[in-house]
């Protein structure tokens, strides 16, 4: 499937959650996109719960070994099709005009990227390490889980760099924005 858009999803150990996920991504209001899941070695369901998804748009790949977070979202970019790529995380759910809305901004030539605010909204939601660092509210942070690029900012600036295992996404963004605005 060739499209301008790419949505690529890293998920390991998802089962609670990548159901959501995927359906958010298909009921955006904005259809044509490809959406790229990267798997690396789940040990739960969430390979059977992908699959059940029969939506030509979906691109599933599974890592033959656990590759990390920074070499699977450089994997999902070289497999990835669209001049834009959007990032969200297994456990996040997106607005339904997620893609149409940041459209709208990387089409401005003004920018090279936008971010979106995360909000934890899940009743049995369980903080992480993220949680103590930053609440996405108001911008500035550059959490994968909201977040969208010109395909050729990433590719000028090398993808993820591997060595991270965490953060790797703001490191990211501050090697992005020497070269552009972020919206």
């Amino acid at each position: 499937m060739k499209t301008n858009v790419s949505v690529i999803v890293c998920v390991k150990d998802a089962e609670k959650h990548i159901h959501k996920c995927i359906s958010s991504l298909l009921d955006q209001t904005f259809k044509d996109f490809e959406v790229i899941i990267i798997e690396d070695g789940c040990s739960d369901n969430t390979p059977r719960i992908i699959k059940k998804f029969k939506d030509e748009r979906i691109r599933y790949f599974r890592n033959t070994k656990n590759l990390g977070i920074a070499k699977s979202r450089n994997k999902g970019l070289k497999l990835s099709s669209g001049e834009y790529i959007f990032f969200t995380d297994a456990d996040c759910v997106v607005h339904k005009n997620w893609i149409e809305q940041g459209l709208k901004s990387l089409k401005n030539q003004e920018y090279v990227g936008v971010e979106g605010k995360i909000y934890y909204v899940s009743d049995d939601y369980k903080p992480t390490f993220s949680d103590h660092v930053c609440k996405n509210e108001c911008g500035g942070h550059f959490m994968t889980g909201n977040i969208a690029y010109k395909r050729d900012i990433i590719e000028s600036v090398g993808g993820f760099d591997e060595k991270y295992d965490y953060h790797e996404d703001r490191d990211l963004a501050l090697r992005i924005l020497k070269h552009g605005k972020i919206c």
